[in-house]
């Protein structure tokens, strides 16, 4: 797992694809700036208006996490438990033979 600003660096994004299959954890944008603001600590929330600095910061990121995603998988109203079973359940669709190799984009 990698924070949400991994997507603003090309060089990360190399360092990512070899490695596997790229999940996007999305969801509303309301359930996203309540999950992210939970901790308190996360300095660029950090502002006057924390809840217009999330949606800025969502709309620059998401054509990049669109990007480099081989799945999307919309949290915003799943379990924990839930999303890994979609996570599972989408990679069995994109590699339904054990052993065989996953392929690099979804199709």
């Amino acid at each position: 797992m990698t924070g949400g600003g991994i997507v603003l660096h090309d060089e990360n994004i190399d360092i990512l694809n070899p490695l596997g299959v790229i999940v996007w954890l999305d969801g509303n944008a309301e359930m996203l700036f309540k999950r992210a603001s939970r901790s308190g600590n996360r300095p660029l929330l950090q502002s006057e208006n924390p809840r217009k600095a999330f949606a800025q910061i969502l709309q620059t990121r998401l054509p990049l996490y669109a990007k480099i995603a081989h799945l999307r998988v919309d949290t915003s109203v799943l379990t924990d438990e839930e999303v890994a079973v979609a996570i599972l359940s989408k990679v069995r669709r994109l590699n339904p033979q054990p052993g065989s190799p996953i392929p690099a984009t979804a199709p």
